[in-house]
């Protein structure tokens, strides 16, 4: 039998001492990364901690190390109370260009408070939480009662927002998480590290689910219902702290970003992404009590635009209003013949006419529709590529090619262009093919323009005259 079988075989038997002799066996023949590998989790199992943690010495300075490798030399040092190393190897792990999850991220914060590292193991919080929606539900609300991640949501409860990070940080199902954990059930479940701070009394309805974390079983919970109920309560009223800590930061960051709707419009117009501009001012008219398009920023480049839109309010603030909040599906054609003559012949008008005869399977009345949006706003990307899908999807190829050449270069990132120039020749239209910007808009538009986001901060990083203009969150 070759050795590493025999280490692995040795290993799964709980033979872990005989096993740890045939791996010093085996790195007395030959030491690389896949016998370090089984060294150091050899030690581990044998609990040999101060052992683990000196092979992983020697397997982190081995070549070609992968995540896995860095993984478990991170789980070493913490064994052996190397927490900073072993950190420092987590976030290594974390920001490796391989996948990662929002578990990796959870464990990161969890390491970070444990060395005092309390605006990272936030940080990395704010990056979990989203994807626990989808994956890792039980984390959505652990998290909030979670004893080592209790010196973070200290930190956060003092925490302000800045730009920077409300443009990365935000997330719009944020209130989703915070919906999620406004009931005593689910409960929670805990872990070796909690089990110090819940309340002795509880202790008794805990049971292991698997070998770190404990919940109470049915059993227990009908044996001690009133008992039950309030470990409830108690987890509760431990969470609430946490969970408004994390409201009252994503409420700010959200204001934070409709406050930086003049200032992304702007960048995008300099940049002539008028169709990214409109949808910045669309996001002030809607969030402002009246839609006056007073309110909006004085943009010389969007001059036809604001123009536009005022003398629509100066005719009938109640129908532009209406306009402004129309969502995607659009208009009906009686519904645009309701509005009065000003309104009707608009821009946002022949857009939303399109929206709903395209919604409607009607194709011909949709290219019309947008055919006029586009006459209207020759300066606008949206209607022209609004009518290449359309083209696409009817086989007028030849049409959307004409169509996606009236786009500004400027208007599509290169890649786009490419993607689209392809499907035209394909005769086939990827859904999804480009993101639409998020319910708060920001200058990256849903990937539509990659890069723009740091784009747009990078002169705020350089204003050394206003030096808190972007605060950064640092252990």
């Amino acid at each position: 039998m070759p050795e590493k079988s025999k280490v692995n075989c040795l290993n799964d038997l709980g033979l872990h001492a005989e096993a740890l002799e045939a791996v010093e066996r085996e790195l007395a023949i030959r030491e690389d990364k896949h016998t370090l590998w089984r060294a150091v989790t050899t030690a581990l199992r044998n609990k040999r901690y101060a052992l683990a943690a000196e092979y992983a010495d020697r397997l982190k300075v081995a070549p070609g190390l992968k995540k896995k490798h860095i993984q478990i030399i991170s789980l070493a040092y913490n064994f052996a109370g190397r927490s900073q190393e072993a950190y420092l190897c987590c976030r290594e792990a974390v920001n490796r260009d391989e996948t990662d999850s929002s578990l990796e991220h959870y464990s990161l914060a969890c390491r970070g408070t444990a060395i005092g590292w309390n605006g990272e193991a936030f940080l990395n919080i704010l990056i979990a939480l989203p994807s626990t929606l989808h994956t890792d539900r039980y984390l959505m609300r652990k998290a909030f009662l979670d004893s080592e991640l209790a010196a973070a949501w200290d930190y956060a409860a003092t925490q302000e927002p800045d730009l920077e990070h409300a443009m990365t940080f935000y997330f719009p199902l944020w209130r989703s998480i915070v919906e999620g954990n406004q009931s005593l059930e689910p409960e929670r479940c805990v872990d070796h590290t909690d089990l110090a701070h819940i309340p002795q009394e509880f202790h008794c309805l805990l049971r292991s689910s698997c070998p770190a974390t404990f919940t109470s079983i049915p059993l227990t919970a009908a044996t001690h219902p009133e008992l039950h109920r309030r470990y409830l309560e108690w987890q509760a009223e431990t969470a609430k702290p946490r969970i408004e800590a994390y409201a009252r930061y994503m409420e700010k960051a959200e204001k934070i970003l409709d406050d930086s709707q003049p200032l992304f419009a702007a960048f995008q117009a300099e940049r002539h992404r008028f169709g990214a501009a409109r949808t910045h001012l669309v996001r002030i008219l809607r969030t402002s009590p009246d839609c006056d398009p007073a309110r909006l920023p004085d943009i010389p480049l969007l001059a036809p635009l604001l123009m536009e839109f005022q003398v629509q309010y100066d005719e009938s603030p109640e129908a532009f209003r209406d306009l402004v909040h129309r969502k995607h599906l659009g208009f009906t054609p009686e519904e645009a013949d309701a509005l009065p003559p000003i309104n009707r012949r608009s821009g946002t008008t022949a857009l939303l006419l399109g929206n709903g005869h395209y919604e409607r399977n009607q194709p011909a009345q949709a290219i019309e529709a947008w055919s006029k949006c586009a006459r209207i706003w020759p300066w606008d990307a949206t209607p022209l590529l609004n009518l290449v899908k359309v083209l696409v999807e009817t086989e007028r190829t030849a049409d959307a090619s004409k169509a996606l050449a009236a786009i500004r270069p400027e208007a599509l990132s290169a890649e786009l262009r490419e993607k689209l120039e392809r499907n035209i020749a394909e005769e086939y239209w990827i859904e999804n093919i480009f993101a639409g910007p998020r319910e708060i808009p920001l200058p990256e538009f849903g990937g539509f323009y990659p890069g723009a986001d740091q784009e747009f901060l990078e002169p705020l990083r350089n204003d050394h005259t206003n030096p808190k203009a972007l605060e950064t969150i640092n252990p």
